[in-house]
């Protein structure tokens, strides 16, 4: 099993981001990044917190400061885990494709949600 990012090398990567977090108690259970473009390029709850609201609340504040930043769409590549989250937020499907990371082939759909 591949080790979870974390280190010098996680936090580089993460620096640079805006990031939505949700905390219990205290603790990081999740987050969500957004960049310039309106790309949601990470989404993650840990998996004992998932449907206590924390993606929509996570998503709220990525949408308000993708519209504070004149963002016309926001737009991600979802997992099978995560897509019905993200149509849930309002997002359709453009296409799904399969990619390749670490050896493995992963399927995943490119989404998107048109703010207006």
């Amino acid at each position: 099993m591949e080790e979870p990012p974390q280190g010098q090398s996680w936090a580089d990567r993460l620096a640079p981001l805006d990031l939505a977090v949700a905390e219990v108690e205290g603790a990081v259970v999740g987050f969500m990044s957004i960049e310039p473009g309106g790309y949601i390029d990470l989404a993650f709850i840990r998996p004992e917190h998932w449907g206590r609201g924390l993606f929509r609340q996570m998503f709220d504040l990525v949408e308000a400061h993708a519209r504070g930043a004149g963002e016309a769409r926001l737009w991600t590549h979802a997992s099978l885990t995560a897509q019905p989250a993200f149509r849930a937020m309002g997002f359709s499907t453009i296409h799904h494709e399969t990619v390749a990371r670490n050896g493995e082939s992963l399927q995943r759909a490119k989404m998107e949600k048109t703010l207006g």
